[in-house]
């Protein structure tokens, strides 16, 4: 017999239930059935009733769907045809062969597929809307399989699917749900059912299929079905203002009655707008004889005295209304209410990005903590319809200070799983190309790098390794040939793997080909263990992606896939659930195939669909209801109270859920009351959420574009809720609830006392002070002799500064002038930006540019090569393909060789020799090494060869080096040419050539000692390339500083400092960028230049550099 209970507080609701299941049954170790529809409902009721009877045992927890099952495993034999099987049986069937059978239009969705994606695809697609035809449609399966009848014969799609379902309830072990479900109504009817509970307790069930509520009808046993409904009035005919402005225009269509003489009673809106899947639900269980054990268990939400200790909130006056159908609005029977200015009981917040959604709420939760003494973390909770999307957000902006404890809900568990990644990207690799990054990245998974004895440590190494031999992408040349069409060695893993063991086996070998391969050169120390254990990596996955080629059984892909699991991952105690539900999603392929009874093979890619499609649906079960903030998915009977219940990302386009229908469904063609419908039940999921709030309820969405600032619309369920607000509420002046935020959470206005904007963030704070601060003062520049107050106000805001080294090495002193600014952040506020690694190239070069032709470049002129090096550089894996690479080689050595002839010139015939430097400058000793010297009759020559342009930075270092070498051999001139791309781009090669300085060269060494250590202590402005432009431009003018000598070298400077076009110049760089923060574009304004200190800093480098500089041979 049913027994209703009904209420509009879930707390009322579990004490009712508190007091059904404390009646003891005949066996007092029998469990209490409970019947949920959600695992944090099941968690919710166990805490609640170990609360109030100060234990939780003897409970038994089941969906709707496992209670039906439950009855129905009396007949093994006959197993049930669930949706997994279904796949199975569709799939056999849908290679008709006979050209007139119904079923033979089907064919031509896949007929051009090999891989069978397509067929499993659709099979499943059709298995789910079966699947949905046996809960919500039994008796037109009942007729198709008994009758042959068709319940809409005009509907083709209605002949191919009896058709289909015929074959498949004729030809499968399996009885189908609904001829076992009617077995079981009269099974029950007849009280032949063995073994049934005392009773079975429905709780906080929002909707059940009419077929689910037909069984809990007939069982000869006590149900009692809790149910939360929004109010105690009766609604079942309630109409929305649409429905009737609907209405209404038909009505005067159809019979010429004029709106306004028509009449529906209007009840509160939002019951009726998002009422309608409660309202279906209850009408279902009016058409069933009941029992209600208990008196009036509604509680008006105005009249509790614990949630308004002082005037009644919105949110109570809110819920109350719904309770009693009162809309208060100012023409109406109710008035409105005023609100009290401090009443934060309903907010909206509209910001620019799910971040700043995320941003704002944790101040919103932040406050009601500190406001309210009685709220603890627990009592809150988040819900947002996709939290998938939102999750990375979340995890960023609550895990930092202050923090909140919280946890993360109903993720999928593959996005959980570590463990379950790694098998999907195993999975990804078939079919690819095999790019070393995505081989590379397989490591980064500590399930597979574990299993071959790869540390983390080792995988930077092995990367080296990778990019050293040339891999890109293809496992060989038959991979290769598969895929493209032609099958070539070069840049493969076969030709990598070759030139790395080779390298080890032969080092003194990296220059001369063996066998037709190049010995991979290694840096002294590599360790050849880490490439065995690497190699045998790739061999093992290679080898198993080489299986998948075949065709297998379900029973046989299960094998093969559990073989790929246990040599490819290594499981321990915190991975053990994870591989335990691996293997069970590989058993449920054979599983369900053999219940279809499925003899036949498929395909890898129809498998692999199989197995990411249940992956897909799965849901981590952990998350809910541990102790802190609950962020969950909003999924139906999530109306558990709480006393802030927040909802995120109530945007238009996600909320309500919008499902589209298959264009063959027949559910959709032809509805029915009581059928699922996702719209209507996330409308009714709103409704059950804001009465289920007991002192807050928060609403955010992105309210705003975060490029354009364009208003974007919010939930049109949002949009309902603001109208009865609206309506039925005065406001005091001032008031907000619905607020809109600013971009970026450093903005001055959460931080100045603007209204209902505020911030617990200490770091945003800051920022925004300084931001402030920067904003209101004038530019403080560096007045030109570095001592100015600008300086001095920068240094201040900068920690002590670094004590003056007793050594300085000449290669920290030359990467000092080549940037500054950098060595300073990196040195004195230890500010360090990491570098920025370029990934490593996937795909062989078509073209040789950028590091590569360098590196080529360079060693084409260090090993005098010709056209006959061609052989070893195209085995080093560097140089495009076929008659492209020998091309590409060709237009290299035409590079190089203007560059050789001039150094055949230049470089003395007489040995190459070095200095050791050990100089006492300025109290320092200056320490380093200055190679490729040569003796010739006027003295000594320092002859640098290079590949490549001759810029500012070369010049500063070589000039550096060439003061050295002169103060360490006083009796001897040194000249220095460097020869390389001509720096002006007038002619295919260059020199520019340092005479001797003499005895200049210890003060012009102690100059740039002393401009080091005063870049240590303060930002420095200098940039090479800027500053060489600037200073060349003067020194055609002899130096005048004029304003309109100044602002002809600006002019010239400009390209080096910043060019628009390619975004690219000194300006551009991370530290420079820093710099900026304090202190105006030195090339924007002359003022600008003038006052940052650039001219002067440019030319106490570059003047005595220059004067000392001859261009040309």
């Amino acid at each position: 017999m049913l027994n209703l209970v009904k209420s509009n507080r879930m707390e009322i609701l579990i004490q009712a239930l508190a007091e059904v299941t404390a009646r003891v049954p005949e066996d007092p170790l029998a469990p209490e059935w409970i019947c949920i529809q959600s695992r944090g409902m099941k968690q919710w009721i166990s805490l609640e009733l170990a609360r109030i009877r100060g234990i939780s045992a003897r409970l038994k927890f089941l969906f709707p769907a496992d209670l039906i099952l439950y009855f129905l495993d009396r007949h093994p034999d006959q197993p049930v045809l669930d949706v997994d099987a279904l796949v199975w049986a569709v799939y056999a069937r849908l290679d008709d062969s006979d050209p007139d059978s119904p079923l033979a239009p089907l064919a031509s969705y896949f007929k051009s597929d090999d891989t069978g994606k397509k067929k499993i695809q659709l099979a499943q697609k059709i298995a789910a809307v079966l699947d949905d035809y046996q809960v919500y449609r039994p008796d037109m399966l009942v007729n198709w399989e008994t009758h042959g009848t068709l319940l809409h014969p005009e509907n083709p799609d209605e002949i191919w699917q009896s058709r289909l379902w015929q074959n498949i309830v004729s030809d499968s072990r399996a009885r189908s749900f609904p001829g076992q479900m009617a077995a079981l109504v009269t099974a029950a009817l007849e009280k032949k059912l063995p073994a049934l509970p005392h009773q079975i307790c429905l709780f906080g069930l929002s909707s059940v299929p009419p077929s689910f509520m037909n069984v809990f009808s007939a069982l000869d046993t006590d149900v009692f079905v809790f149910l939360l409904t929004p109010s105690n009035q009766y609604f079942f005919d309630m109409v929305s203002p649409g429905q009737m402005d609907r209405m209404a225009l038909k009505n005067r269509d159809t019979s010429g009655t004029d709106p306004e003489d028509a009449y529906w009673e209007i009840s509160h809106p939002l019951l009726a707008s998002m009422g309608r899947s409660s309202r279906q639900f209850m009408q279902l269980l009016e058409t069933e004889p009941y029992l209600e054990p208990f008196d009036d268990l509604f509680v008006d939400p105005a009249a509790d005295p614990v949630a308004n200790a002082g005037p009644v909130s919105m949110l109570s006056c809110l819920q109350s209304d719904i309770l009693n159908l009162t809309f208060r609005h100012p023409e109406g029977d109710a008035p409105p209410v005023a609100v009290s200015l401090d009443d934060t009981s309903i907010q909206v917040h509209a910001c620019h990005s799910p971040m700043r959604e995320a941003q704002v709420l944790k101040d919103l939760l932040l406050d009601t903590l500190a406001r309210d003494s009685t709220i603890a973390p627990h009592d809150m909770i988040v819900m947002m319809p996709d939290i998938e999307a939102y999750a990375p957000f979340i995890e960023a902006v609550f895990s930092r200070e202050p923090a909140i404890p919280f946890s993360i809900s109903d993720r999928r568990h593959k996005t959980e799983s570590p463990t379950i990644d790694a098998f999907l990207k195993i999975f990804a690799m078939k079919g690819s190309r095999m790019a070393q990054s995505d081989v590379m990245s397989l490591l980064q998974c500590p399930v597979i790098a574990e299993t071959f004895d790869i540390a983390p440590g080792d995988i930077r190494e092995l990367t080296d390794m990778v990019h050293r031999a040339g891999i890109l992408w293809g496992m060989d040349p038959d991979h290769r040939r598969d895929l493209t069409g032609k099958g070539f060695k070069e840049n493969t893993w076969q030709f990598g793997f070759e030139r790395l063991f080779l390298g080890i086996a032969m080092p003194a070998a990296h220059e001369t080909l063996v066998n037709d391969v190049l010995p991979c050169s290694f840096a002294e120390g590599t360790n050849a263990v880490i490439l065995g254990q690497f190699a045998h990596f790739c061999h093992t996955l290679f080898r198993h992606l080489d299986t998948l080629d075949a065709q297998y059984t379900p029973g046989q892909w299960e094998q093969v896939f559990t073989a790929l699991i246990q040599e490819m991952m290594t499981p321990d105690l915190e991975r053990e659930p994870d591989f335990r539900f691996l293997y069970q999603v590989c058993q449920d392929l054979t599983r369900a195939a053999d219940i279809a009874g499925f003899t036949g093979k498929i395909g890898f890619y129809a498998a692999r669909d199989l197995v990411e499609n249940k992956l897909d649906q799965t849901f981590s079960r952990g998350g809910f209801l541990t102790g802190g903030v609950t962020f969950c998915n909003l999924v139906p009977m999530r109306s558990i109270p709480f006393k802030v219940v927040a909802l995120m990302g109530m945007d238009e386009a996600a909320f309500p859920r919008k499902m589209v229908p298959k264009s063959f469904d027949l559910m959709a063609a032809y509805p029915r009351p009581g059928d699922k419908n996702m719209r209507d039940e996330d409308r009714t999921l709103f409704l059950e959420t804001m009465l289920s709030a007991r002192n807050r309820l928060i609403i955010t969405y992105t309210g705003m574009g975060i490029q354009d600032n364009a208003p974007l619309p919010c939930s049109g369920v949002v949009s309902e809720l603001a109208d009865v607000i609206h309506a039925g509420f005065v406001f005091p002046f001032g008031y907000q609830w619905w607020i809109t935020h600013r971009l970026h959470p450093f903005n001055p206005a959460y931080f100045d006392g603007t209204p209902a904007l505020f911030s617990y963030s200490e770091e945003q704070c800051r920022i925004a002070r300084s931001r402030t601060h920067r904003r209101s003062d004038t530019p403080r520049p560096l007045s030109p002799d570095m001592d100015g107050p600008g300086a001095m106000d920068q240094a201040s805001d900068l920690p002590d500064p670094v004590s003056e080294p007793d050594t300085v090495s000449l290669q920290t002193l030359c990467r000092f002038f080549n940037h500054p600014l950098s060595m300073f952040y990196q040195t004195t506020p230890k500010i360090v930006f990491p570098e920025a690694e370029e990934p490593l190239p996937d795909r062989e070069p078509f073209q040789v540019s950028g590091l590569a032709r360098y590196q080529l470049g360079s060693w084409i002129l260090e090993k005098e090569l010709n056209l006959s090096g061609y052989p070893l550089a195209r085995a080093g894996g560097q140089l495009p393909l076929g008659n492209q690479g020998c091309l590409a080689w060709e237009n290299l050595l035409e590079t190089t060789r203007p560059i050789q002839a001039l150094a055949a010139k230049q470089v003395p015939d007489t040995p190459r020799d070095s200095v050791a430097v050990d100089l006492v400058v300025n109290k320092c000793r200056v320490q380093g090494l200055v190679s490729d010297l040569y003796q010739e009759d006027k003295g000594a020559v320092r002859c640098v060869t290079e590949f490549g342009r001759i810029h500012a930075r070369r010049l500063v270092t070589n000039w550096i080096l060439h003061l050295a070498a002169t103060l360490m051999m006083p009796n001897t001139p040194v000249t220095t040419r460097i020869i390389g791309t001509d720096p002006f781009r007038r002619q295919s090669v260059g020199m520019q050539t340092f005479t001797p300085v003499g005895e200049s060269a210890r003060p012009y060494l102690e100059h740039l000692v002393t401009l080091y250590y005063q870049g240590l202590t303060r930002p420095w402005p200098f940039f090479p390339d800027t500053g060489l432009a600037l200073a060349r431009a003067l020194a055609e003018k002899e130096y005048d500083l004029h304003d309109d000598v100044l602002a002809m070298a600006m002019k010239k400077a400009r390209p080096a400092w910043f060019n628009a076009h390619t975004q690219t110049g000194e300006k551009t760089d991370r530290y420079t960028a820093m710099w900026m923060e304090h202190y105006p574009d030195p090339l924007e304004t002359l003022t600008h230049l003038q006052t940052s200190g650039m001219v002067d800093h440019s030319l106490a480098v570059f003047k005595p550099l220059l004067a000392h500089l001859e261009s040309g041979a």
